[in-house]
């Protein structure tokens, strides 16, 4: 994966960050060298961090288990899919999940 794809995994976890800050009173959210861990009320887990060696993003969910995203070009455009089911996208189906 190139610099500019890890760069775009960082940010895409660092947005998550954000509006998991800024828009979910309950979960509590920490990023702490690229590896973004949240709580919700029910103490449950989620952690999402950037695996370089795949370079992907993997995501732990209390909910769903594991998955690995990876970075694929949709209309000129740089999205993470889920190399499993590709029809997931992160962090859609992040939200998706916090949401329901």
């Amino acid at each position: 994966m190139s610099e500019k794809n890890k760069q775009l995994a960082l940010q895409i976890i660092s947005d998550t960050f954000d509006k998991v800050n800024n828009e979910f009173e309950d979960l509590e959210a920490d990023l702490i060298d690229g590896v973004l861990t949240i709580q919700d009320i029910n103490d449950r887990t989620y952690v999402i961090s950037f695996h370089e060696p795949t370079s992907q993003i993997w995501y732990s969910s209390p909910l769903s288990g594991a998955h690995h995203f990876e970075v694929k070009f949709f209309n000129n455009k740089s999205i993470f899919k889920d190399t499993r089911d590709s029809n997931l996208i992160f962090p859609d189906y992040f939200f998706y999940e916090v949401r329901n």
